[in-house]
């Protein structure tokens, strides 16, 4: 049948079937075989995909050339951290200390954004800490949703101050307008604050995701009434409390995930958002 097949078809086409017959004569053979594993077969309707504080395998975390570089590939999503400056400039970074990304031991609430931008990001001699709003016009320009971690308070029990919230609404709104946004924090405090002030704004395509690193099934109920959702650690949880989170209608996101497999065992689970720090394969196929 094959044969007749070719013999009606262009010379071009006649390599790829030649690849069929030996994929259906040897379905198991190595090279096929590392293929698989190397590939994560999505549905359509399945795990969207999250650049950890952008492409950051292949550059300098939270800078514009991970934003950059991880907006060219198939990811869904852009993460990133978001920290104040001493004269109020909304910056990103993950660490509050300089150290290790700069080699220099300072606080970025203790520098003014033109003191930040005399400090070279280590591993590049051009990369700078990036404004928050440079990082939201690569989003709106490359169609990808902002994940918005909102730091300086991870032990805090307060919420970050409403003038902090506000200029973070403010600058997101002005660039994002009615685009998909998500924020995350693991201070339940400052979701709740920012829960607040998002709906005086009337803002309804904002999601929030509480950051833990376990997740605590007792509190579903809780999580959905309130309309915030979970971003989990995924090696510290099992995949039953993970099903019952779902079970419980609440929107997954799991970091960090960088193993093929993990990741494919995460799609299988349906995990709304799947974090991960670097390039991932990715065939949208029917299963």
């Amino acid at each position: 049948m094959i044969n007749k097949v070719k013999s009606i078809i262009p010379d071009d086409l006649k390599k790829i079937l030649r690849q069929v017959e030996k994929e259906i004569k040897y379905p198991f053979r190595k090279a096929r075989a590392d293929w698989l594993r190397n590939r994560v077969i999505l549905t359509w309707d399945s795990s969207r995909f999250v650049a950890h504080r952008g492409l950051s395998a292949a550059a300098p975390e939270n800078t514009m050339k991970a934003f950059e570089l991880a907006a060219r590939e198939g990811f869904a999503a852009i993460e990133t951290d978001i920290r104040r400056t001493k004269d109020h400039k909304l910056v990103l970074m993950h660490d509050e200390n300089l150290k290790r990304m700069c080699g220099v031991d300072a606080l970025v609430r203790d520098l003014t954004y033109e003191e930040l931008l005399e400090i070279p990001v280590r591993g590049s001699s051009t990369e700078r800490i990036p404004l928050l709003s440079q990082f939201l016009l690569l989003c709106r320009d490359h169609d990808k949703v902002p994940m918005l971690e909102l730091k300086d308070s991870w032990n805090a029990r307060e919420a970050l101050p409403e003038d902090y919230l506000m200029e973070v609404i403010r600058q997101v709104g002005q660039i994002m307008g009615n685009r998909p946004v998500i924020y995350v924090s693991f201070n339940i405090n400052t979701l709740l604050a920012l829960q607040a002030l998002l709906y005086k704004e009337d803002i309804a395509h904002v999601k929030l995701f509480h950051l833990v690193h376990r997740m605590d099934p007792s509190r579903f109920s809780w999580y959905k009434d309130h309309r915030i959702n979970l971003s989990f650690q995924g090696k510290r949880n099992k995949l039953a409390v993970i099903r019952k989170a779902k079970e419980a209608g609440l929107e997954l996101v799991v970091w960090v995930v960088d193993d093929p497999d993990q990741i494919r065992l995460y799609v299988r689970e349906r995990i709304d958002w799947i974090a991960s720090n670097d390039r991932i394969e990715v065939e949208q196929a029917h299963l």
